[in-house]
């Protein structure tokens, strides 16, 4: 049957060049041409029914054959990447919390170097603060010496000006009385001169101010050094194996829109508050209507960084993994060899594109915006 279906095949394909070229004389229908017409419709209509009947007799089983094997197969490499994705999930929920507890552990160690930085910095200033301290004290010994001195010598001076001038103005013959007013300045010249002689000399130690300046030497020496935290390392991404290594991607942020299935297109008029839609202009609430919601689209928004507006939020989209064969295997060909007993490296590294649902929408906004919640 298959040969005569071929036969008939082939005078169709002869007969068509002819159909083709009797279009030409269909360029102007008359009344007389319509029966014609009509008939030659007819006959292109059958040729087609019985070419797409063919066609499904030939193709059917083949569709069918493919359906049987892909379902088979599909089943397994399902149960495959369920348990992988389900394994993929615990390390990366795994590597998320060991990155906050490192983070964690970063913050402290900053803060503690940032602490012992300020007590340097803090002893610092105080050594400073003591020395300059010592040296005020100093000096105003000093002063108090210089002028306790100042004001014997101006003491002495002016007795001794007085005593110079009363000698100066004496008489020849000098009573009693003027001898004994002459032999008081000299006496409180001389009592003056001893005075200043007995006058301890000021020695200002400068053992305390010495130690002190070597100390601040020290300290500005360990200040200029800043102190530096520890770093902290992070779960690493990649896992050594004996045959390679495992890369696992970190998770990444995507847009949701809960209780909403993408396959099933969605009208943009139903995330409008009814409150809202009522204020809107008549053309806006039209476009709103027959506006559908594009997931590509959506995607390329969110990509590009822009606000999603609630009820729409955020929720994490594991990376995956993806499976690096060592340069032995590669060479040995071993990669594909493991294929008979387990997955193939080609099944790694493979993530769901689907958002992931559920979970409290982040970033919400205003509920009494144009969304509705």
């Amino acid at each position: 049957m298959d040969a005569v279906a071929e036969q008939d095949l082939t005078a169709l394909e002869q007969q068509l060049v002819t159909y083709q070229e009797k279009t030409k004389e269909f360029e102007t229908i008359t009344e007389d041409k319509l029966e014609e017409a009509a008939i030659f419709v007819g006959g292109c209509k059958a040729a087609e029914k019985w070419i797409e009947s063919e066609r499904i007799a030939k193709v059917k089983p083949l569709n069918d054959e493919v359906r049987t094997i892909n379902t088979a197969h599909n089943t397994v490499k399902n149960g495959f990447e369920q348990a992988r994705t389900t394994v993929e999930r615990k390390v990366s929920l795994y590597r998320i919390e060991q990155k906050r507890l490192a983070d964690e552990r970063q913050r402290l160690e900053l803060e503690e170097a940032a602490r012992v930085q300020r007590e340097k910095e803090a002893k610092l200033q105080a050594e400073r603060d003591a020395l300059a301290k010592q040296e005020e004290e100093a000096r105003i010994a000093q002063e108090q010496a210089d002028l306790e001195e100042t004001n014997l010598d101006r003491k002495i001076e002016r007795a001794e000006r007085e005593l110079a001038d009363l000698q100066e103005s004496a008489p020849e013959n000098m009573d009693a009385a003027y001898q004994r007013k002459l032999q008081t300045r000299e006496e409180r010249v001389l009592m003056l001169c001893a005075e200043k002689a007995a006058l301890a000399p000021v020695v200002v130690d400068t053992s305390a101010a010495d130690a002190t300046r070597e100390e601040i030497a020290r300290l500005e020496a360990e200040v200029a050094v800043p102190v530096v935290a520890q770093v902290v390392e992070q779960t690493p991404k990649t896992i050594k194996t004996g045959a390679g290594s495992v890369s696992f991607k970190d998770s990444k942020m995507t847009w949701i829109l809960v209780g909403w299935d993408q396959k099933v297109k969605k009208c943009s008029l139903d995330l409008v508050d009814k409150t809202v839609l009522a204020t809107l202009p008549e053309e806006i609430r039209w476009l709103l209507k027959v506006s559908i919601l594009d997931v590509p689209a959506l995607n390329a928004s969110y990509k590009n960084k822009e606000a999603f507006p609630h009820p729409f939020g955020e929720v994490p989209v594991f990376g995956g993994s993806q499976v690096n064969a060592g340069s032995a295997c590669r060479r040995a060909g071993t990669v594909r060899s493991e294929s008979a007993n387990q997955p193939s490296a080609r099944w790694a590294g493979r993530r769901d594109p689907r958002p992931v649902e559920g979970g409290p929408p982040s970033g919400a906004g205003d509920q009494r915006q144009l969304f509705k919640p």
